[in-house]
């Protein structure tokens, strides 16, 4: 949870500890399919299927995160940039490590199919319920890192009945002989609750404006500091038994310590001897006039002389709360819609439409969470307060007149 628990001082659990969470949560969530319909699992050529299924899934459930970068998605931005993502590095370990080719292939498993479940590309139709399992709009994946972050974080934000979750949805073979997952039209609101539950937890955790002060520093020391390892990770041949294997949390903060000493202000701010204040910052969903007042006081401290990213830094945060589609929406691949559609079925087997249609909670959560926030270094933040504070009363008093 890169510097989360800088926040909440418990939140220091693994990538390894959630990916075992994944691997349970996936396991259940097609447990309970099958349970729900075990009509459709009597026949021999079935039983093999759902063996082979079960076995795919557990195994990309356990490797989902396995190329992630030390300390999460703070550093991928920097240093893989748009250029690749943790899932491809993640399918290049799958590919090339030898341990774990050795193991897929003992029993019988294609490294190939499972670097394709997580990457999303030329996935068999036949393991596309895996991939929605692992990583769909109500997955696995978002089903664990909730509920142990809410937890281990001391937090309500991100819980909810997951027992009620895993039981809201049914298995049914479609026309062209895939399974598809639906949705029960009793546990609408169940299934809703995660939905809910992401979007407090992004805005009160993942979002913390004192955990993104921190993220924002450490994006900027990468950039400055780790060039050789960004070129090294975007090498089409990773060298995954001298780099990659050494690559990790401690090698990063074990540069940082050097360099703080070494007198580096970034590092000094990451290991909290320096320190942000926060002297903006507009509500969840920031609106026009947040985001235009933000970027006036951008322009009033560069004409006090004041340099971004030395004397102050500035954020922008977007997130979409949900990536559910209709077959009407337009926009992406026909595959990505696919991916991020789900139908609602009713108990006695009538296909409903699509959820998104019966969710009036999900049809107002359309547009992303959108949060700005200003930082000043502490020595600097008097100074900058009071060119705000100028800035605030100057636009009271135009408001005033107009009046």
């Amino acid at each position: 949870m890169a510097f989360t628990n800088y926040v909440y001082p418990a939140a220091e659990h693994s990538r390894f500890v959630h990916s075992l969470g994944v691997l349970q949560a996936a396991t259940e969530i097609f447990q309970m399919l099958c349970h729900n319909n075990p009509i459709l699992l009597t026949g021999e050529d079935e039983e093999k299927e759902i063996r082979e299924i079960v076995k795919v899934l557990r195994y990309a459930a356990l490797l989902h995160d396995i190329g992630h970068l030390p300390f999460s998605h703070a550093s991928e931005k920097v240093l893989l940039k748009e250029e690749k993502k943790h899932e491809d590095i993640g399918s290049y370990i799958i590919r090339n490590y030898h341990e774990i080719r050795e193991v897929l292939e003992r029993d019988k498993v294609e490294p190939e199919l499972i670097s394709s479940i997580i990457t999303g590309e030329h996935v068999p139709p036949k393991f596309e319920l895996v991939k929605k399992i692992i990583s769909g709009e109500f997955d696995a994946d978002r089903t664990d890192y909730l509920l142990r972050d809410s937890y281990m974080c001391g937090v309500e934000y991100g819980r909810f009945d997951y027992e009620r979750f895993i039981h809201s949805f049914e298995l049914q073979k479609g026309n062209e002989g895939q399974w598809v997952i639906y949705i029960k039209d009793g546990n609408i609101h169940a299934v809703e609750a995660l939905v809910l539950a992401r979007y407090h937890y992004y805005t009160q955790v993942v979002f913390h404006r004192t955990r993104r002060s921190f993220d924002k520093i450490f994006e900027l020391y990468l950039e400055e500091k780790f060039k050789e390892e960004r070129n090294k990770l975007l090498d089409e041949n990773i060298d995954l038994d001298d780099f990659w294997l050494n690559f990790d949390d401690y090698f990063v903060m074990d540069k940082i310590k050097k360099d703080a000493l070494a007198g580096d202000n970034f590092a000094r701010i990451l290991l909290r001897i320096e320190h942000l204040k926060p002297v903006y910052s507009t509500k969840s969903h920031a609106s026009e006039g947040e985001v235009v007042f933000a970027k006036r006081i951008k322009n009033a401290l560069f004409k006090e002389g004041f340099k971004e990213n030395e004397d102050f830094f500035s954020i922008l945060l977007q997130q979409e709360i949900h990536k559910l589609t209709t077959s009407s929406d337009e926009g992406g691949s026909y595959e990505q819609r696919q991916k991020n559609m789900y139908d609602v079925i009713s108990r006695q087997g009538e296909k409903l439409g699509n959820f998104l249609e019966h969710s009036s909670l999900l049809k107002k959560f359309q547009d992303p969470i959108k949060i700005i926030y200003i930082y000043a270094l502490s020595s600097k933040a008097e100074e900058i307060f009071k060119v705000i504070n100028e800035l605030k009363q100057s636009e009271n008093e135009v408001s005033s007149v107009n009046i």
